[in-house]
C-alpha cells in the first residue's frame, strides 16, 4: 500500500488552521505555500483580500451574528465569509465565520493542492 499520497489522521484537522485560535502556525503554514514576501503584506489591515483585513472581517461577521468568541458554530452556519488572495493574485484562502481556513483547489495547480493538502487544510472545488 502506498502511504505517500495519504494524508495523515493529525493533518487532517489540524487545529492551526484557524485564524481565531492559531493566526501565527496558520499563517507560517500559508506562508509555505505563497511565500515570505507574500506574509509580510498580510498584517495591513486596509489591503483587501489580506489575512488582516480577513480576520477584521470575519470579527465583524461574527459580532453581527451575536456569534461569542469561543462559542461552537453548527456545520450550517459555518459559511464562507472572506477571502485571501495568494501570491500573485491565484491562489484562493477561503476563511468561514468559525475562522477556520480552507483552500480552493479551482484556483491552484495539482502540486500546489497536494502541497496544501499535506499541511493539513481542507481542500475544496
Amino acid at each position: 500500500m502506498n502511504l505517500e499520497n495519504k494524508t495523515s489522521p493529525e493533518k487532517e484537522h489540524r487545529p492551526f488552521c484557524n485564524l481565531l485560535t492559531s493566526y501565527k502556525e496558520t499563517m507560517d503554514a500559508m506562508a509555505e505555500i505563497e511565500g515570505e514576501a507574500w506574509l509580510r503584506l498580510q498584517s495591513n489591515e486596509s489591503s483587501t483580500y489580506s489575512a488582516a483585513w480577513a480576520l477584521k472581517f470575519v470579527h465583524e461577521a461574527r459580532s453581527m451574528n451575536d456569534i461569542e468568541a469561543d462559542s461552537q458554530i453548527s456545520h450550517d452556519d459555518n459559511v464562507v465569509v472572506v477571502k485571501i488572495y495568494g501570491n500573485s493574485g491565484i491562489n484562493r484562502w477561503y476563511v468561514k465565520i468559525d475562522g477556520s481556513v480552507e483552500f480552493s483547489a479551482f484556483h491552484a495547480d495539482q502540486d500546489v493542492i497536494e502541497k496544501v493538502k499535506k499541511l493539513g487544510f481542507k481542500i475544496f472545488k
